[in-house]
């Protein structure tokens, strides 16, 4: 190989080279610009997610559950008086009978 072909392909190469860089720097420029969008995307979800939790699952899901709650605490308390009265009426029925 002469000097002339030495050079040629030396500088060639060089520019084989330089366009890969170039391709490299474009594709990270094109990177940084998708992966700020992304954040901002990211971003933006999460607010929304989080107005949609405060503002609309969260008050929802208390109403339920202080209905629930209630409900629950109304049929024990039910139970309870069912329970009493039931034990009231079978000892004065025991007394009626004895009195007569």
């Amino acid at each position: 190989m002469s000097g002339n072909e030495a050079r040629s392909r030396n500088v060639q190469t060089q520019q084989v080279w330089h366009a890969c860089l170039q391709r490299a720097c474009v594709y990270v420029n094109v990177q940084d610009e998708y992966s700020n969008l992304v954040q901002e995307w990211n971003r933006q979800r999460s607010l929304s997610l989080e107005r949609a939790l405060l503002r609309i699952l969260y008050p929802l899901m208390a109403r339920e559950l202080r209905t629930k709650l209630l409900e629950e605490a109304k049929l024990s308390i039910i139970r309870v008086c069912i329970s009493s009265l039931s034990v009231f009426l079978s000892v004065c029925l025991s007394v009626c009978c004895l009195l007569l």
